[in-house]
């Protein structure tokens, strides 16, 4: 439970620094924004999770020596990568789907 409430978390803050970043108030964003909240949703997961890659391969680097700390690296760094595939699938019906409701 503390996982999925740290990752909902992770998604708030993501979106709220999108909102800021690029269309200041999030209330602009309903009314103009052309992505929908899923797909922009599975979009910053994919961000974050593809930036979280890098991230291990560096750390696996600092931890040569702690061969249980490096396998549970190895093993969360491969779950991320099987996660991004799996995303990816998930813009592509997304935006298939978006595509077929603006025709």
């Amino acid at each position: 439970m503390e996982r999925k409430q740290s990752l909902s978390v992770s998604i708030q803050v993501i979106r709220s620094e999108a909102w800021g970043g690029f269309m200041g108030e999030q209330e602009s964003r309903q009314t103009t924004f052309p992505l929908s909240n899923p797909l922009y949703d599975v979009i910053s997961i994919l961000h974050v999770k593809s930036k979280a890659l890098e991230v291990y391969d560096k750390f696996l680097a600092d931890v040569q020596a702690d061969n249980q700390l490096r396998q549970l690296l190895v093993e969360i760094r491969h779950d991320d990568q099987r996660h991004i595939e799996r995303l990816k699938e998930h813009v592509s019906r997304l935006l298939v789907e978006s595509q077929q409701q603006a025709a």
